[in-house]
């Protein structure tokens, strides 16, 4: 038997945390719309209740764990009075590294748009509400460049129509600097705003009346003036949800349309130019129903969706997780209900709100998962490796160095072994003595750690191969016998 060993390995233990499932409840009726990383925490915003049906007192809330997902804190913020139900839509990090908390308040006859200032720590600095005498409504915002936020949803206090697309701009401390109102007589929404690479803004959401309306883009600029709007229809209903501008200028739109209207509602990708020309779109899901929530880039160039699914996993809706390429192609999909993962009910309604990439190629979704009773529900926190696989803690040893070793075994048989010190790509193919390629052994995203892969070759004789990566380019022969 031949070795080649090329580097002696000096080997540390790191515990890595691929995956897992966690949630988090008051009472009764709670739910997850958005989360932050950290570097070491994880913050969730929503909702919390601490009463027993489903129409008493329900608040804003901010969560903070560790990124293993273990409480730190929950704190609720609201007027916490019966009847009175707040909750938060959207979160964003301000400059001080405090947040802002952008959501709505509802008491009877008042639904007005609620803005929570918070300091690092979760305490509470200022609120503000904002809106007129009718239903108003917040879905996104985050703070701006001067300091203020910028907050979008609708609006039934102004507008042409019943419905109307809404945008405020406050100062620093909430106060209103200007406002304004998109759309016509139909029904408008505006779901998600984000700043594009122009300091000026996106809107992604909905037009049109029931139940045919359209997806809506809004550009506009530092004061509210339009720049241009772009209505993207091709059959039946489409409504956007979420989107999010690509390194090319343009956007990527993630939202819901049942454009075979035989087969219920799917998951919507969009892709536009930068002036919102359709530039293509697909559908994902199965036979029932599919809906999108949020979009998020991936490291791969391509893009993590989450929603809800009722085509895939157990009786009623789950979280979904969807994978696509930079061009839409489908990758992989996965559902999950808070059953699988031994909390106390089967879910019914169970649903992803909000993910984001994490920096071991994995996934954090956060979301809502409901019991079988219609006014219980817990936050929860999904999660995944690069698969997209919830799994328990696993100890992996990391090597201090690179490695590659050939170990012929017998029969044609060889073990060809690395060793990373980080994630990434890695290719390993097989050549012979002219240099004419045999076989392509590896070609993917391999995670730090040890790994072994066994070739049986052709033929006896002599055989190269050749590793590549980020950190390892080295190509080493041995012979290969009977």
């Amino acid at each position: 038997m031949k070795k080649f060993l090329l580097t002696t390995l000096l080997l540390f233990p790191l515990i890595v945390y691929s995956g897992w499932f966690k949630s988090y409840t008051g009472t009764h009726y709670d739910r997850g719309y958005c989360l932050i990383q950290d570097n070491d925490a994880i913050f969730v915003a929503g909702q919390i209740s601490y009463t027993s049906y489903y129409f008493a007192n329900k608040d804003f809330c901010l969560l903070k764990t560790n990124l293993n997902g273990d409480s730190i804190w929950l704190k609720r913020y609201g007027y916490s009075i019966k009847h009175c139900h707040e909750w938060a839509t959207d979160m964003s990090r301000t400059s001080d590294q405090g947040f802002i908390l952008i959501g709505n308040y509802h008491y009877f006859t008042d639904h007005d748009i609620f803005l929570v200032r918070l300091d690092s720590v979760g305490d509470s600095l200022w609120f503000s509400i904002l809106g007129g005498c009718h239903q108003d409504e917040a879905n996104s915002g985050f703070q701006t460049n001067d300091g203020g936020f910028i907050i979008c949803g609708w609006t039934r206090s102004w507008g042409a129509g019943e419905d109307d697309v809404f945008v405020i701009k406050t100062d620093s401390m909430g106060n209103i600097i200007w406002q304004r109102t998109y759309g016509d007589s139909a029904n408008n929404e505006g779901c998600c705003i984000q700043e594009t690479f122009d300091c000026n803004y996106i809107i992604a959401g909905r037009t049109g009346n029931w139940p045919d309306p359209d997806v809506y883009l809004i550009k506009i600029d530092s004061i509210g003036d339009t720049l241009w709007t772009r209505t993207i229809h091709e059959k039946y209903y489409q409504g956007a949800s979420y989107i999010i501008q690509n390194a090319d200028s343009g956007f990527t739109i993630a939202g819901t349309s049942n454009l075979i209207l035989s087969s219920g509602y799917d998951v919507y990708v969009i892709r536009t130019d930068k002036q919102g020309f359709l530039k293509w779109s697909n559908l994902y899901g199965g036979p029932f129903d599919e809906e999108a929530a949020c979009i998020q880039p991936t490291l791969d160039g391509g893009f993590i969706i989450t929603g809800t699914t009722n085509s895939f996993g157990s009786n009623g809706d789950n979280i979904y997780l969807l994978k696509i390429d930079s061009m839409g192609r489908f990758q992989w999909d996965r559902a999950f209900d808070h059953s699988s993962f031994n909390e106390r009910n089967r879910g019914w309604h169970d649903a992803g709100s909000y993910v984001e990439q994490t920096p071991d190629r994995g996934y954090i979704v956060t979301g809502y998962v409901d019991s079988d009773k219609y006014d219980e529900g817990n936050i929860f926190l999904l999660k995944t490796d690069s698969l997209g696989v919830a799994v328990e803690e696993n100890i992996i040893t990391i090597p201090s160095q690179n490695s590659f070793s050939i170990n012929y075994l017998d029969n044609l048989r060889t073990a060809i072994s690395f060793s990373l010190t980080q994630a990434g790509q890695v290719s390993v193919d097989v050549y012979d003595l002219s240099g004419r390629g045999v076989s392509s052994l590896v070609e993917g995203y391999y995670p730090a750690g040890e790994h072994c892969i066994y070739w049986q070759a052709p033929l006896p004789g002599v055989y190269f191969f050749r590793i590549r990566s980020d950190q390892l380019d080295k190509t080493e022969k041995t012979a290969v016998l009977r």
